[in-house]
């Protein structure tokens, strides 16, 4: 097997590890809560510990790769992981749960970024783009898998092997890393951004706690709005620190060039606009239209498809045109897939799904897996080969934050929608294709510039 394939693999055995653990999970959680006498509150702690650490550590694991050895964190990753889903799968109380899946964060955390930073180091650039479209494609699957496992295994009183299947998966991943060479930024001093890193991780830890506290408690509530001024200013306090530091983990220089700005704001906006609709239109699918909770999750199967099919294209049309077109075309699809499903499929049940909503779902599979590998692959680009680590940490700290923010925000709008007497969903939809074409616009704003 090729340095490149090894590379491949290995990346994506890691981040099916990290997806599948989230999906899976979903599904058991029913089982684990009887097994567990679990309560609602630690119920939801149990999903939520989970996220927390990892976006809040994404941007300080990326910077330690570059500087340390991308495949050592990703390594210590990937053993981390592992030795904490061996502490899920024995967990004797959901509260020992709950610690065991802060610990599986941080280790994801130091995982994802060294995935694609490996990727990145190990492919030529005319190769690259169809790369990390062939790595989304395989995390899509990975993600529409667990699911089935999770209840599989649930269905047989095995939901402890959502955790435990793990292990054979992180052996074969460091065995496969073994022969990977090390690659690290050619930076001569190696002392770490201690004060960024820290205010980094705390102003990541606010708004994310904040972000995953808010659906449970409100956004009244003392301590998700503790967790949200903590967050913002120790992100400001980081942005002054940076702008002041000799060695940044950060270098704040970098979202001045347009090649990371743009595909920055593009991602934050889609990104925040998919996340917001696939939390909510599972829930409107069964309890506005009818559906149960079997053909609502078949009834995405189409787009999970096309996402699949789409990425690597992308990828292909990235390393032989750039990203112009599959930007401006994906972009544009999203925002109508937003708009076809607030259009047709608010009032529609079962019986109407291909008319009424499959539309929807087809031109967001499609449209969605055109941009992601453009989106990844030129961020990844844009801050030279020294900092390809972080360079993917701010990709996955993107994506993450804007799981966050969508979820309030989301949230937030059908509270209100509700309040007045307005169709939640409906209103969810329009701000989504909203967020969507302002994605287009950015796009094109850009491609005029070129």
């Amino acid at each position: 097997m090729s340095v490149e394939r090894r590379v491949l693999a290995v990346a994506v055995l890691a981040t099916a590890m990290a997806f599948v653990d989230v999906t899976a999970l979903n599904t058991a959680l029913p089982a684990l809560q009887t097994a567990l006498s679990a309560s609602p509150a630690q119920l939801l702690w149990i999903v939520n510990a989970y996220g927390v650490p990892l976006t809040a550590l994404l941007l300080a694991a990326g910077a330690l790769g570059d500087l340390h050895g991308r495949r050592r964190v990703f390594a210590f990753g990937i053993g981390l992981f592992a030795a904490a889903s061996l502490m899920c799968g024995v967990a004797p109380s959901a509260g020992a749960l709950v610690a065991a899946r802060a610990v599986q964060g941080a280790g994801a955390a130091l995982m994802i970024p060294g995935s694609l930073a490996l990727i990145a180091a190990a492919f030529p650039p005319e190769r690259l783009g169809h790369a990390i479209g062939t790595w989304s494609a395989l995390s899509v699957v990975a993600m529409a898998a667990g699911p089935i496992v999770g209840g599989a295994l649930a269905a047989r009183g095995l939901w402890r092997g959502v955790f435990l299947l793990n292990l054979p998966v992180a052996l074969a991943a460091l065995a496969l890393l073994a022969r990977v060479p090390e690659s690290r930024g050619a930076v001569a001093d190696t002392r770490f951004d201690f004060a960024g890193a820290v205010l980094a991780v705390t102003g990541l830890f606010g708004l994310s706690y904040a972000g995953l506290a808010a659906p449970e408690r409100g956004l009244a509530d003392a301590r998700v709005l503790a967790a949200l001024a903590l967050g913002l200013a120790a992100l400001v306090a980081f942005v002054l620190v940076e702008a002041r530091s000799a060695r940044p983990m950060l270098p704040l220089a970098l979202f001045r060039a347009r090649e990371l700005a743009v595909p920055s704001v593009v991602t934050m906006l889609l990104y925040t606009a998919f996340h917001g609709w696939m939390v909510f239109v599972p829930l409107h699918l069964v309890r506005a239209q009818g559906y149960d909770e079997l053909q609502a999750g078949l009834a995405q199967l189409p787009l999970l498809l096309l996402l699949v099919l789409a990425s690597p294209l992308a990828g292909r049309l990235f390393d032989r045109n750039g990203a112009r077109v599959p930007l401006a075309i994906g972009t544009a699809l999203a925002t109508l897939g937003f708009l076809a499903f607030r259009l047709d499929g608010l009032e529609s049940g079962p019986g109407e799904y291909a008319t009424r909503v499959l539309p929807s779902f087809v031109a967001l599979g499609a449209g969605l897996g055109l941009c992601i590998a453009p989106l990844s692959t030129l961020v990844i680009t844009s801050v030279g080969r020294e900092r390809l680590a972080l360079a993917s940490g701010i990709n996955s700290t993107l994506s993450r934050l804007a799981s966050v923010v969508a979820v309030v925000l989301f949230g937030a709008l059908g509270a209100l929608a509700r309040e007045h007497g307005i169709a939640a969903f409906g209103g969810q939809a329009l701000f989504a294709a909203g967020l969507s074409a302002a994605a287009t616009l950015v796009v094109l704003a850009q491609l005029r510039r070129q």
